[in-house]
């Protein structure tokens, strides 16, 4: 058999596709699935195919954005190397407001202080003595820390919630390979 030469079957649906030639029969085109579509159905699986990859890229900017936030500042955190320091100056992202969380603390009592909802909320149901910091810009998430201070490598000790404009100045202390950052007005 010669190469690009196609020996089919007759069938009705492949006679309008195959040309006859010297008994042998030669595709005139591509006849896969999507090229016999309509034209309708073509353009409506474009577009749910598009809708569909602008939701998981934006899932994926968005959380990407979180978790680098999340490194940057541990970057930063740890590198502190006086005793104390402007929190605006070392947290490496724009913030308006950081809150802390006790333990238990649910996600909706959270969205509820913050007053807004957002998939990089968590809740703090594991254990006590757990860094939970969650940064807030214009009502967005923009890092969200939860874990323990042993394995973060920092801890910052502060009431609920201190706010960019404070300008809060906290002391530094090193104990144990761990930045502790304890507030102080």
């Amino acid at each position: 058999m010669k190469a690009g030469v196609v020996k089919a079957k007759k069938h009705k649906r492949s006679d309008s596709c195959l040309r006859k030639k010297n008994s042998r029969y030669y595709s005139s085109y591509i006849t896969i699935g999507v090229f016999k579509m309509k034209k309708k159905t073509k353009i409506a699986i474009i577009i749910i195919s598009c809708i569909v990859l602008i939701v998981i890229a934006g899932d994926l900017a968005n959380g990407n954005f979180v978790t680098r936030n999340n490194q940057n500042l541990r970057n930063a955190l740890k590198s502190i190397k006086s005793d104390s320091i402007q929190l605006n100056e070392v947290v490496p992202f724009e913030w308006d407001v950081v809150y802390t969380f006790g333990p238990y603390a649910s996600k909706a009592s959270i969205e509820e202080i913050v007053g807004f909802q957002s998939t990089d909320i968590k809740e703090n149901n594991i254990n006590e003595g757990m860094v939970h910091l969650l940064f807030v810009k214009e009502e967005k998430v923009v890092a969200s820390i939860l874990g323990y201070s042993e394995s973060l490598g920092y801890r910052l000790d502060f009431p609920s919630k201190v706010i960019f404009s404070e300008n809060a100045q906290f002391d530094v202390t090193v104990s144990d390979g761990i930045v502790v950052l304890t507030y102080r007005k």
